[in-house]
């Protein structure tokens, strides 16, 4: 009900991760009688990494439910909030430090985007030290093995 509030309520789309993806979402919409939703329109899916994450520069936020999709935006830059569906997805949140909102509380709402942004879980500083730290020990083990790592990953450790 809520990501399809969002949906309705701002200029959105839906990405697919899983082949499951698209048919559960026909479903729903189907079940609801939904005829807003020009699926061929709102549903994107990538093969290609590059092209997913220069779609997601393009949006002001990324909404996700997967761990896989928060990451693909926090890759892209474009700010992340994260819905865990499962206690994977969260201890993989909190060991992050990923801003995220719990289902419950996404439950609990009927769609209003600003809500849910006032109400997620965030430390950013947190966020901030705990990605550029696994950077470093990213660097350390690729230097183990002799191999140099992206200078534009080794460029944000050297300005945090």
């Amino acid at each position: 009900d809520v990501l399809l509030g969002i949906f309705h309520s701002h200029d959105a789309k839906f990405v697919v991760q899983m082949a499951i993806d698209l048919p559960n979402l026909k479903a729903e919409l189907q079940r609801r009688e939904d005829s807003a939703v020009n699926v061929e329109e709102a549903v994107l899916s990538f093969y290609e990494v590059e092209k997913w994450m220069d779609e997601l520069r393009e949006y002001d936020l990324v909404f996700s439910t997967r761990i896989h999709g928060a990451m693909a935006g926090i890759a892209a830059g474009t700010p992340t909030l994260v819905v865990p569906t499962d206690f994977r997805i969260m201890e993989l949140v909190n060991a992050m430090k990923v801003p995220y909102l719990p289902l419950d509380d996404i439950m609990e709402d009927k769609g209003d985007l600003q809500d849910l942004l006032q109400r997620m879980h965030k430390d950013l500083g947190a966020f901030e030290s705990s990605r550029v730290d696994k950077m470093k020990e990213y660097r350390r083990i690729l230097a183990l093995a002799g191999v140099e790592m992206d200078p534009a990953l080794v460029s944000v450790i050297s300005h945090a």
